[in-house]
């Protein structure tokens, strides 16, 4: 499952658990996502470009335990390949001292999986 339908299962899911997007702290500002993807005047590039730099300095200034919603064919090792996910967030997390845990959660049904820390991690 990608695109609209996992947004709003990971979207629901994270309201019912607490949890924040990069989505939630830019709601607001001047930088609001939902404006920003539907600008036609902005070149791919640009938002591609966009939202590598927010997501990596959202995994920068993280700390403690990150909770990723990633869909459930996504496992340790088995990122999408050139996605701001594998790309950006994960990298930036990996070298994070900060960050004790990055636990990969699958909130179609609530299937956990450490990525960094906790039982039975891996770095990949």
């Amino acid at each position: 499952m990608h695109g609209k339908e996992f947004k709003v299962i990971a979207q629901t899911y994270a309201a019912q658990h607490g949890l924040k997007s990069i989505e939630d702290y830019l709601e607001g500002t001047e930088w609001t996502p939902f404006d920003y993807r539907k600008a036609n005047d902005v070149p791919e590039a640009d938002k591609k470009k966009f939202w590598d730099h927010a997501s990596q300095a959202m995994a920068e200034l993280s700390s403690g335990t990150v909770y990723v919603l990633l869909p459930k064919e996504i496992t340790v090792g088995n990122f999408y390949r050139s996605s701001v996910w594998a790309d950006v967030e994960w990298e930036a997390l990996k070298k994070n001292t900060k960050v004790t845990a990055v636990i990969y959660v699958n909130p179609e049904n609530g299937d956990k999986q450490y990525f960094k820390g906790g039982p039975g991690h891996k770095m990949q």
